[in-house]
């Protein structure tokens, strides 16, 4: 019999404890202090041989003895968590499955962990796709991008945390020596672990260059190497009387160490190890010295800093170039003072970057919220794009009556609901602290099996998920399933429990209601007594599908998945009811528990159970039983095809359009019906109002975005700039037309022929407005740039994109580019005249090589139809885009604050026609002005305030709140601040929002009333 090893979290790993990883050691310190059940399992071969290692760290943690034990091959691991760092320990310990425990994997760079690798990819997509997989924990965003951009892992999964767990040194003083002021020798060190020969991974044959030239300049610089490294790794003869070498050191050691040091060169060398591996940035040991005070000198060939420290204010960040690291050195050395303010600035980043909060908690967070999760009960929706507006109904009405002593995991399993979809489910739970919402793209997962059945019909392959959810979700042993086309009005935590006193039973559900001589009885008769099911098929059936509670522990016993899947396969052509069908006929009554009727009240009951002589006539419940549940309804099931959403005149309706409001949906609703043509059903679908000439899915390198209305005098003009573009690079065109009345969309088609393949069309049939059009076609690019030109824009330099991209290509600390324009005046006498970037800042900023938000706000010069981006906003396109008529604004505003914005002054790349009916029109210049506040609020909002200062500052100097807006940043009067934005928020959306509201919601309601009743008189 195999040993048992049970915990609340088990952390395996291959190393602890060992001197060489420090963060280890504080890492897996704080999780041991954890109030739960926590152990550590380690593979290290040293750990059962008593050694010095080990007698040393439990003479210092004697209260971990019993917490640490070796890894056996031999035991059966149990835990409600696993957890580990470094991918390679997710592979060693195969987490998902030969042990079988749900996992979290802190994602760092190295450990097996490689970027364009194939053979690594599919292991990524192997563990990441797995179950069990709970969270990938990410430190760097080069392993977010690669992970996302590649489809290695549900985005869903990832949680980013920048930086690695340190010592916590923010309540901690140290005594530190500086150069020039409390010593005469400028010390210089190199600290880090050698895995290759000689460390040229990590620059050791760098450092001892740099040490030599300034060496032989300078007699008061010394140097020193911390780490696995000695003087015959690379020859040091000439300076071997000026370097030290410590050996491998850890813990408060380096207390003491850095008090009187002054700079740490990391020159490290990505894809040397492999053809895939880097360091993260900064390395541990860089950021374990700045946090003591020492200024740091780092390479970042792959631009990892992503603006996190402030380039030669906090860190220097240089090249791998011997020559190049000592002339910084130098230049410290004649300025020590400078010195000291980029150690001091550097150690304040750094420690609020490695704080215990920003570290250690969040990562005890996440770990302590799937703990909590594992004793949640867990619910399972089915759902498309089609039904958003639906579940957000549902799972609000859910959770506002659920036992709040639970937890709850709500479960979407989809193959197509949009990031921004996904964003808005999970606003309208986030007021349930209680709830957490988990979404599984089942995209190609069982598509063999889908492929195998043959359906008399269309059914969606939600169909199946219900059938094979043992499969899905190993991790739980019961789970609740409910349809999204019903209202919860009471509390449904208690049915999780009904198998308690049924151990056996499979699945618990409401035994189908059916009153004789009903149309319903009519139904059934004539779908199953017909020879397919065999006589009396009625009495088999046991359970309706709205609401089901699944006991996966034992349908895995059972093997009840394989008889459903075989059942479905070989009768999915005579199937009238889908999933309900195949769970109906192929259990037994004893398989079944059946909950009480309330628990699904389908809406036509109401219709059905009209007087007492109904009441009594129901195949399988008394008067009694469908009076309580019609009374007390804990799920309202819309079940027919008439819906609240689509006719007003469904029974309970009014109930619906309540919940609608309370969740926050009620104008993404009026949108989608206001966008449907009077003449078609309401269908709520986020592109019920859009049709696509091409695929969406895109790998190209360039996405175009070209906007129109009524461009019928432009487009050609501006599709033959686009596509007369002489560039190395696939791009394509994604065209969004907001319903013209001209022939705008007439010539895009003839574009469509002409080009074919290249255009993604969007042709609305209702005009949604500038922002709304503009938004779904940002939604759709994919590619790593982005540019704009406007259907009355054009661009007349061939080379543009080609010259652009080649520049941001070049440049990796570049998010925007942009040139001059000429101007082409439409019915006006005015001769076109050149707009010259350089000349338009003049007049009211100063000329810079590169420019950055700041400078964006003080003097907006970027014109859409000159910019290219680096698009950043991939999958997540701000929702507010939509409430204005300004896009670049916004856009490049963002983008600025990711990196430089790079001027093309002496270029004229594009054309800026100007015309009565353009964005430069008066009445638009007008709302632009109106708007202008909140646009940018919106923006330092939507970059979670890091601007914050940046735009009161600008608010303030241009006096755009006037006496409104305090001139003093104190407390007091920042709230003052934020109540004058609030209040011009709510007057903005009182003054177009609200009688807009009221009136399409007459007019809608109008047009359903009047549909209904001509359904009414054409059904009698």
């Amino acid at each position: 019999m195999k040993n048992v090893e049970n915990a609340d979290i088990i952390v395996f790993d291959d190393i602890y404890p060992d001197n060489k990883s420090l963060f280890r050691e504080i890492e897996f310190n704080e999780y041991l202090k954890m109030d739960c059940d926590i152990k550590i399992v380690t593979s290290n071969p040293d750990f059962n041989t008593r050694s010095d290692q080990y007698n040393n760290y439990f003479g210092q943690n004697p209260s971990n003895i019993n917490k640490i034990v070796s890894y056996d091959e031999n035991t059966f691991y149990s835990a409600k968590l696993a957890y580990v760092v470094f991918f390679s320990n997710l592979v060693k310990f195969d987490l998902g499955y030969s042990i079988k425990i749900p996992f979290i994997v802190n994602l760092y760079p190295g450990g097996q962990f490689q970027i364009n690798n194939i053979e690594c990819d599919e292991l990524y997509k192997k563990y990441f796709f797995s179950p069990y997989l709970r969270k990938v924990i990410v430190t760097q965003k080069l392993t977010y991008d690669y992970l996302v951009d590649n489809h290695l892992c549900p985005v869903e999964k990832i949680e980013h945390i920048f930086g690695v767990v340190l010592s916590n040194y923010n309540d901690k003083i140290i005594s530190k020596k500086y150069f020039s002021i409390d010593k005469e020798v400028l010390d210089v060190c190199f600290v880090a672990y050698k895995y290759s020969s000689n460390g040229i991974d990590k620059g050791f044959d760098t450092f001892i260059e740099v040490s030599k030239l300034l060496a032989h300049k300078y007699n008061n610089i010394r140097f020193h190497v911390v780490g696995n490294f000695s003087e015959n790794d690379i020859d040091i003869s000439e300076i071997q009387d000026r370097i030290i070498f410590w050996g491998t050191q850890k813990g408060e050691w380096f207390d003491e160490f850095y008090a009187d040091k002054d700079i740490i060169v990391s020159p490290t060398e990505p894809f040397i190890l492999s053809k895939g591996s880097f360091d993260g940035f900064p390395t541990a040991s860089v950021s374990e010295a700045s946090i003591r005070n020492v200024a740091m000198i780092v390479t970042d060939k792959l631009n990892l800093n992503d603006n996190r420290f402030e380039k030669d204010n906090e860190i220097v960040i240089t090249n791998n170039d011997a020559h190049e690291i000592a002339k910084k050195i130098e230049f410290f050395y004649h300025n020590p003072k400078e010195l000291a303010v980029l150690a001091d600035k550097g150690c304040q980043k750094s420690r609020y970057i490695y704080s215990k909060q920003n570290q250690i908690e969040r990562r005890k967070q996440i770990l302590k919220n799937e703990i909590n999760m594992s004793r949640a009960i867990p619910i399972m929706h089915c759902f498309d794009n089609n039904y958003v507006i639906q579940a957000a109904v549902s799972m609000y009405s859910m959770l506002k009556h659920v036992n709040t002593k639970n937890n709850y995991i709500l479960y979407v399993l989809h193959t197509d609901i949009t990031v921004q979809n996904q964003t808005r489910l999970q606003q309208t739970i986030s007021q349930f602290p209680n709830a957490q919402l988990i979404f599984i793209n089942m995209n190609n997962r069982f598509k063999e099996l889908w492929e195998e059945i043959v359906f008399n019909g269309y059914y969606s392959k939600e169909v199946l998920y219900k059938l094979i959810v043992p499969s899905i979700f190993p991790q739980h042993d019961k789970l609740i399933i409910t349809d999204v086309d019903v209202v919860f009005l009471s509390d449904i935590s208690e049915s999780y429990n009904c198998f308690d006193n049924n151990p056996k039973a499979l699945i618990a559900g409401v035994k189908q209601v059916c009153p004789r001589n009903s149309w319903l009885e009519q139904f059934y008769e004539s779908c199953y007594n017909n020879g397919d099911f065999g006589e009396n098929a009625l009495s088999k059936l046991k359970t309706c599908g709205g609401y089901l509670v699944f006991n996966l522990e034992n349908m895995r016993k059972q093997d009840t998945e394989k008889k459903f899947i075989e059942y479905l396969a070989k009768n999915a052509n005579i199937l009238k009811q889908s999933e309900q069908d195949v769970i109906n006929f192929c259990l037994d009554d004893e398989d079944v528990i059946h909950l009480p009727l309330n628990y699904v009240v389908c809406s036509y009951m109401y219709d059905l159970f009209y007087d007492k002589a109904t009441l009594n006539s129901d195949h399988h419940y008394t008067e009694q039983e469908i009076v309580s549940a019609m009374k007390q309804p804990i799920q309202l099931h819309y079940a027919t095809k008439t819906k609240p959403w689509n006719a007003v005149t469904c029974t309970k309706t009014d109930i619906w359009f309540e919940y609608l409001a309370q969740s926050g949906m009620i104008n993404e609703y009026f949108q989608k019906i206001s966008s449907q043509n009077s003449d078609e059903p309401v269908v709520i679908n986020d592109c019920s109002n859009i049709t696509y000439a091409e695929n969406c899915e895109s790998k190209k390198m360039i996405s175009i975005i070209c906007c129109t209305y009524n461009h019928e005098a432009f487009i050609r003009q501006a599709l033959d700039g686009i596509f007369n573009q002489i560039t190395d690079y696939d791009y394509e065109v994604i065209i969004a037309d907001d319903a013209s009345t001209d022939n705008t969309q007439k010539i895009i088609k003839e574009y469509e022929m002409k080009y074919p393949g290249k255009i993604v069309s969007l042709f609305r049939k209702a005009n949604v407005g500038i922002g709304a059009n503009y938004y779904e076609a940002l939604s759709l690019a994919n590619g790593k740039y982005l540019a704009i030109c406007d259907g009355d824009d054009c661009w007349i330099d061939n080379n543009k994109l080609q010259t652009q991209v080649d520049f941001l290509e070049n440049n990796p600390d570049y998010t925007v580019c942009c040139s001059s324009f000429n101007q082409h005046f439409i019915s006006r006498d005015i001769e076109d005249r050149i707009f010259n970037v350089d000349d338009y800042i003049k007049e009211s900023y100063i000329i810079k090589d590169h420019y950055y938000f700041s400078d964006l706000l003080n003097c907006r010069f970027v014109a859409s139809c000159t910019a290219v981006l680096r698009w950043k906003l991939k999958g997540n396109v701000p929702y507010f885009l939509k409430s204005y008529s300004v896009i670049d604004l916004p856009l490049i505003l963002i983008h600025s604050a990711f990196g430089k914005v790079k001027v093309f002054s002496d270029n004229v790349f594009s054309q800026y026609n100007i015309h009565e009916n353009g964005i430069t029109s008066s009445y638009q210049q007008e709302t632009l002005k109106d708007n202008i506040i909140m646009v940018i609020c919106e923006v330092n909002q939507f970059l979670n305030f890091k601007f914050d200062k940046v735009i009161q500052e600008y608010f303030n100097a241009i006096k755009l709140l006037e006496s409104e807006c305090p001139t003093e940043t104190d407390d007091s009067e920042q709230n003052e601040y934020k109540e004058i934005i609030f209040v011009k928020a709510i007057k903005t959306i009182y003054k177009y929002l609200v009688p807009e509201l009221f009136q399409e919601l007459y007019r809608q309601l109008k047009r359903l009333l009047k549909k209904s009743y001509n359904f009414l008189i054409k059904r009698d």
